[in-house]
């Protein structure tokens, strides 16, 4: 990132469900200027996946780069290698549930 002064830069990671509804979002966040090749890191939280429109999910990475408002201002910004990782979380009721039928499983055997 290239930022002269008064530039600024900002990213936010959205979650869009089968709909393309937003069910997800990190915020905005602010881009570091920075000659050096830099990571950045999020984590959201999402619907539990299931039935429609929640049976599937997109990721959308919204980069904003904005000079000032002044002669010889510039803001440059390049991005590469974007990667997004995702961990099914059970639901709380689907872990009481499971729990429920272990107990149930248990009774039976004795």
């Amino acid at each position: 990132m290239d930022f002269g002064p008064g530039a600024v830069g900002f990213y936010e990671l959205k979650i869009l469900n089968g709909v393309g509804a937003i069910v997800a979002t990190s915020g905005l966040q602010n881009l570091m200027p920075s000659a050096a090749y830099m990571n950045y890191n999020l984590m959201v939280n999402v619907p539990a996946y299931g039935a429609a429109p929640n049976d599937v999910y997109a990721a959308f990475i919204e980069i904003n780069v904005a000079a000032a408002a002044f002669d010889g201002s510039i803001a440059i910004g390049f991005v590469d290698d974007v990667e997004v990782n995702g961990t099914t979380v059970p639901a709380p009721a689907s872990l009481a549930f499971a729990g429920v039928l272990g107990l149930i499983g248990l009774r039976r055997r004795r």
